[in-house]
């Protein structure tokens, strides 16, 4: 798509816009006591006489004004559904006197933001005078009448934060669901941490593009003898995550995808008001990445208080996804991957749980290949999906027509329950972590989403429907169609029958 052409999702309304028509956080900024080097208020100035220091001290006022920090109306109010805002300042914006929302924001395409902007294309019209655009046409920046220039773009809808050049490239939504006691927050911690190790086992590079993951990542640290992070509050929304996902082909090509990850709480999909506030996540997903406490399928004596069973989610999950298509009774199309947390627990006889994920391995030249090892995973399926119960089965089965099963443990270690420093009984990690087969369901959802292949196909939880089809001579008629006939599974020999339990090959890659 042209960039002129380019609309932009926002990833906390939906919002769909123009690239040029974000609004902007500044970077400079005044308090209310500060519009002019005498601190007066407008109504002051006005009863005193017209003098040119009292002109001067009026014309501060007027240019500082646009800049006043404070609270923004747009950005209340979509954060009052979720009691309040998570975003939090990083870096510099640490030394702000006030949290980095509250700067002011200007609209280029308004006459009260252009007020406060320098024009920097005066062959253009409207808001094309003041905004900055990148070697590809991309709006991006403005500069402030101060000389000040801000890359700080923000949806015109709900004025949250759009990270750097977000929308340039295409976006997938991934959501995280997990109920309390699952490990989700442990897991998208680790998952964030050594992202760059995983990705680079099927040839891609994550760059991070906000400041929300290494937010996340500081918040919520893994690490021997430090509190294991605590679990997502019911109704909040965590500020999304992002990164970049660049690869490069046998060509020298580039190729960049943004991904955005959501932590959301299971107990919020059960939740009739939770849920309303958390609907468009589920059905704006691209992908969904469910986690299952062993407990919740017997497979240790624990239990969860407050424990949302998995198959509760699924069914909430599919009625979102029905009431968005119209109420048509279909499956839930899109990948997802089912997982089961705190492998360390249980899976002690499974000797591929206990070990990490590899990369496929170019025989000639050793290097790793863009590939979802399927040939690891195709063991190790059946043995995960015997493990879980018929309701969730079934529940899949009926309602889900892209998914499959996963095991992994986010610390790779006990985990032990003593004080910490504030006599809180906490979790404690009993040794240093080793997460084991983390990005094993990220990995399958990039496979599913078209960024890698499989070295072979993949394992499917469900037989694949008997829609192996081959072409008949075509009759020469009105309208050139030539007939088509299912081969029935009575007439397949055992190794077509095996290859249904497969994904389906390309055409030219087909054994059968």
């Amino acid at each position: 798509m042209p960039i002129s052409n380019m609309k932009i999702t926002c990833p906390y309304c939906f919002g769909e816009f123009s690239h040029t028509k974000v609004h902007f956080r500044m970077e400079t900024y005044f308090g209310a006591d500060e519009l002019n080097d005498e601190g007066r208020m407008w109504a002051d100035l006005e009863k005193m006489e017209e003098t040119p220091h009292v002109a001067e001290l009026k014309r501060q006022t007027r240019i500082r004004s646009p800049f006043v920090y404070k609270d923004d109306e747009k950005y209340i109010k979509f954060w009052k559904t979720y009691g309040e805002t998570t975003e939090m300042a990083a870096g510099l914006d640490r030394e702000l006197p006030f949290p980095v929302y509250q700067l002011a924001i200007l609209d280029p395409a308004d006459e009260l933001g252009q007020q406060g902007l320098k024009v920097k294309n005066p062959n253009e019209t409207g808001e094309l005078q003041y905004l900055e655009f990148d070697q590809d046409g991309m709006a991006v920046a403005v500069t402030d009448i101060f000389g000040k220039t801000t890359r700080r773009r923000v949806c015109p809808e709900c004025h949250n934060p759009l990270p750097l050049l977000y929308g340039k490239n295409p976006v997938k939504f991934i959501s995280v669901i997990g109920v309390t006691g699952a490990g989700k927050t442990v897991y998208i911690s680790q998952l964030l941490k050594h992202m760059s190790k995983y990705s680079a086992y099927a040839k891609l590079v994550p760059n991070f593009t906000s400041n929300h993951e290494s937010n996340f990542i500081e918040q919520n640290p893994v690490e021997r003898d430090k509190p294991l992070p605590n679990a997502t509050m019911r109704g909040q929304l965590s500020q999304p995550l992002f990164y970049d996902i660049l690869q490069v082909n046998a060509w020298g090509r580039k190729t960049t995808n943004t991904i955005v990850i959501y932590d959301i709480a299971g107990e919020d999909c059960i939740d009739t008001t939770a849920m309303d506030n958390k609907m468009r996540f589920v059905e704006k997903a691209d992908g969904i990445i469910l986690l299952i406490d062993p407990s919740q399928l017997e497979l240790t004596q624990e239990t969860l208080e407050r424990s949302a069973e998995p198959d509760l989610v699924l069914q909430t999950i599919h009625t979102s996804f029905v009431a968005s298509n119209s109420g048509k009774n279909e499956k839930y199309n899109k990948p997802v991957a089912v997982c089961v947390s705190k492998s360390d627990k249980f899976a002690d006889n499974l000797e591929l749980v206990m070990q990490d994920i590899s990369p496929v391995i170019d025989e000639n030249s050793g290097e790793n290949l863009p590939l979802f090892n399927a040939t690891d995973y195709n063991v190790l399926e059946p043995q995960i999906k015997a493990l879980m119960n018929d309701a969730l089965k079934v529940r899949l089965e009926t309602e889900y027509s892209n998914f499959n099963y996963f095991v992994f443990s986010a610390t790779g270690c006990p985990v032990e329950e003593r004080m910490d420093e504030r006599g809180r009984r906490r979790s404690f990690l009993a040794g240093p972590p080793f997460p084991k087969r983390i990005a094993e369901p990220l990995l399958w959802m990039f496979h599913q989403f078209g960024y890698i292949k499989s070295d072979i196909p993949v394992r499917l939880p469900v037989k694949r429907p008997e829609y192996r089809v081959r072409r008949e001579e075509i009759r020469k008629g009105f309208l050139g169609l030539g007939r088509k006939k299912v081969t029935v599974e009575s007439e397949m020999t055992p190794e077509q029958k095996e290859q249904l339990w497969y994904e389906e090959p390309k055409y030219s890659e087909r054994k059968f």
